[in-house]
């Protein structure tokens, strides 16, 4: 297995569950993103059964920052502002977009619980935090490296929302935490918010 391959696999088992074509050859072979043709092929993957592929009709937002980045004694965010901005911004029209995700012996390989394509009303949240990784590869790969995705971590617990994505230092502890937003209302937003505050922890919201 390359290092490309390697490299696109373990995104996918413990870093997000979905990437489209378009963002694999984005972290995978950075050049494509100026349109030159691309060095990587991730069809042999497919081939050996570790990556899946599907074309799906989606709409897919391409952030450019996070929505809102809080740190313990900050202000509250204006949470009515961010619940309009967060709905609004959803009314592109859906096009159709090839995504990649991991088979369940790849997430064997990795130690992962992810292994499956997600079910379709997670989808447009699961591309949008591939973006929010992707703009950490290209941007900021320092912090991209510490980023531990939810199916490479214990589930937090019975009706407890894990938090989508943690970036967690050499010594296990947690710089940040990673949220998209999707399609969130005022209360989840006011929950995700207060789960942070409650436990100290800075956060970026996608």
């Amino acid at each position: 297995m390359t290092l490309q391959a390697l490299d696109l696999v373990e995104t996918l088992t413990r870093r997000v569950r979905l990437l489209s074509v378009e963002q694999a050859q984005r972290i995978c072979c950075p050049s494509g993103a100026t349109g030159k043709p691309l060095a990587f092929d991730w069809r042999p993957l497919e081939a050996s059964g570790l990556v899946g592929k599907a074309r799906l009709s989606l709409r897919q937002l391409v952030p450019s920052a996070a929505l809102c980045t809080w740190h313990p004694g900050d202000e509250e965010p204006d949470f009515d502002a961010l619940a309009i901005h967060v709905r609004s911004r959803w009314s592109i029209p859906p096009r159709s977009v090839e995504v990649l995700w991991a088979t369940p012996g790849a997430a064997a390989l990795f130690g992962s619980s992810a292994g499956r394509l997600p079910a379709m009303h997670q989808r447009e949240h699961d591309l949008l935090l591939a973006d929010a990784y992707v703009h950490y590869r290209l941007h900021q790969p320092e912090l991209a490296r510490l980023w531990r995705g939810e199916d490479c971590r214990p589930k937090a617990g019975f009706r407890i929302k894990d938090p989508d994505a943690f970036l967690v230092d050499g010594f296990g502890r947690i710089e940040r935490v990673i949220e998209s937003s999707g399609r969130y209302s005022l209360r989840q937003l006011i929950d995700f918010h207060d789960y942070c505050a409650s436990e100290r922890l800075p956060y970026d919201l996608w």
